[in-house]
């Protein structure tokens, strides 16, 4: 049975009065050689009240494929998440889970054997909306991943999604939480 990526994204900003949802686009395929493809997602971190920001990344993972979610602020606003504008990068990458916070470039990787891979993400932030705790597990294994303080930033309005060698289509959906699948929450 071949195994079909998925990518669900939800955003929560829950605060008083709403919560919004945010949902990627279906990406198109990849006119490159290596079937590197991604796409742009706006959003608010903004959210006062927000004290939780989790997120939870399903693949089938590979020594060579990857899919990388970056984080910043589209400070030019032309709708796409440059470099020189991001600040905290994560996922898999070339056989391992990964995280880049280029604020005070650190950097972790830990490597997990091929499969069906499952990661959930949980960072807490203090009072002031700071990361103060983080608890990133893979199929019950800690990955040691140590806070850093670019891991959030009340300031990012936009995300990037990069997929590259993944097998078959990537598609991005409302709905529930379901893996294989993708999913951020701030709350």
């Amino acid at each position: 049975m071949k195994f079909v990526s998925f990518v669900f994204i939800e955003f929560f900003a829950v605060t008083a009065l709403a919560a919004a949802k945010i949902v990627v686009p279906q990406l198109p395929q990849s006119p490159y050689d290596d079937t590197e493809i991604s796409t742009n997602v706006t959003f608010s971190a903004g959210n006062e009240y927000a004290r939780l920001f989790t997120l939870s990344l399903a693949i089938d993972a590979t020594s060579s494929n990857t899919l990388q979610l970056a984080f910043g602020q589209d400070i030019n606003s032309d709708g796409v998440l440059d470099w020189q504008e991001t600040d905290f990068l994560f996922g898999w990458r070339c056989g391992a889970w990964f995280f880049r916070d280029k604020t005070v470039e650190a950097a972790s990787m830990f490597a997990r054997n091929p499969g069906l891979r499952r990661l959930e993400w949980r960072l807490a932030l203090d009072a002031d909306r700071v990361p103060d705790a983080l608890c990133a597990v893979d199929a019950g294994t800690d990955l040691g991943f140590s806070v850093s303080p670019g891991m959030f930033r009340q300031s990012w309005n936009m995300m990037r999604v990069t997929t590259r060698g993944l097998s078959g289509p990537v598609y991005a959906a409302e709905g529930l939480i379901a893996a294989p699948g993708f999913s951020i929450r701030i709350r």
